[in-house]
């Protein structure tokens, strides 16, 4: 089927993709040294700082990790939209890859104060994916669902392996949406306002990559708004043996 006009309009060029990896590319090297000198102060190599200056810098490192993780989902985005990225399917331990996903979000659980409640069940010793890029998903995933909780609040991660697929399910509890930020939950710079909350949440492209790997990996992301206190609950769900795959 042909696209529409506004689809082709609407889709990026092969220049915006090269100019938005380019930038992304260029951005990384000031950031970095940015990043570095900052740790160094924070260090107290620059001489000691007051209580309060602490705290603002602290606050400013964390903006710009905040920062580097979205310019490094830029480039994953601008690569994905360019046929950049193929798979390399190997035989990966599910284990180990979900640990380093949630490795990504320790700092960001911390800041939070949210509390994780694991139930886990057991993973099969391998599944046919690509590695980082099963990683590189969940870790989206993960980062979006703690983005949507309050300070303070409780998350329940469940790992399992059934009907011959691996799934990772993740229960926010006391969040919940309305229908249309369900809908647009998946799409780029989401901007969901769970209910009762006082402001809307930036999503950027977390849950965009998570939907992308998934599908990747012959997969799905999906919601599921069952529970019974209507907590949102988040799934990436993939085979563990892809169709075609030996």
């Amino acid at each position: 089927m042909e696209p529409s006009r506004s689809q082709r309009r609407n889709k990026p060029s092969s220049h915006d993709r090269s100019f938005l990896s380019l930038a992304a590319h260029e951005l990384r090297t000031p950031l970095h040294s940015a990043n570095g000198f900052l740790e160094m102060v924070l260090d107290g190599l620059a001489g000691p700082l007051s209580e309060r200056q602490q705290e603002m810098l602290g606050y400013t490192h964390t903006a710009i990790g905040q920062l580097a993780l979205l310019l490094e989902d830029v480039l994953f985005m601008a690569r994905a939209d360019s046929g950049e990225l193929a798979l390399r399917l190997t035989k990966v331990d599910p284990t180990a890859v979900f640990a380093r996903a949630l490795e990504s979000i320790r700092d960001q659980l911390r800041a939070n104060n949210i509390t994780v409640i694991r139930t886990d069940e057991p993973l099969p010793s391998t599944l046919k994916a690509d590695g980082e890029r099963l990683c590189e998903g969940l870790g989206g995933l993960l980062r979006g669902a703690v983005a949507m909780m309050p300070v303070g609040g409780a998350l329940e991660i469940q790992a399992t392996a059934r009907d011959g697929s691996f799934r990772v399910m993740v229960r926010l509890h006391g969040v919940r949406l309305n229908a249309t930020d369900l809908e647009t939950l998946f799409g780029r710079f989401s901007q969901p306002q769970p209910i009762g909350a006082d402001r809307p949440v930036h999503l950027g492209l977390e849950l965009s990559i998570a939907q992308i790997t998934a599908v990747w990996h012959h997969g799905a992301c999906y919601t599921d708004s069952s529970a019974e206190d209507g907590s949102l609950i988040l799934c990436y769900e993939v085979p563990i043996n892809p169709p075609g795959q030996p």
